[in-house]
C-alpha cells in the first residue's frame, strides 16, 4: 500500500529486492548519496511512474527496473558505470 518513497539522506546502497513487489509505489526519492541500486531492488514495480536517480549512481543491477511498466522516462546519470542485464526489462 505504500505510494511513495523518499529514501533517508544516510543510505548509501539500496538492498536486492528491497521495493520488489511494491505494485502501488508510484514515485521514489534517492539522494545523491547513494552509489548503487542493487539487483531486482524496484522489480515488478508496476506502478512506478517517477524516479530521480542520483548524480553519482555508479551501478545500477539487474532486473533493478524489471517490470515498472509505468516508468515512462528515466535519466541515467554519467557517473554510471555498470547497467546489470536485463536493468530495464519489459
Amino acid at each position: 500500500s505504500i505510494t511513495s518513497i523518499i529514501i533517508p539522506n544516510n543510505v548509501t546502497s539500496i538492498g536486492k529486492n528491497a521495493f520488489s513487489r511494491c505494485n502501488m509505489l508510484n514515485k521514489i526519492v534517492i539522494p545523491n548519496g547513494v552509489s548503487q541500486i542493487k539487483d531486482y531492488t524496484f522489480s515488478q514495480c508496476l506502478s512506478l511512474k517517477n524516479i530521480r536517480i542520483p548524480y553519482n549512481l555508479k551501478r545500477i543491477g539487474s532486473y533493478a527496473f524489471y517490470q515498472c511498466l509505468s516508468l515512462k522516462n528515466i535519466i541515467i546519470p554519467k557517473s554510471v558505470i555498470e547497467i546489470g542485464y536485463h536493468a530495464f526489462y519489459q
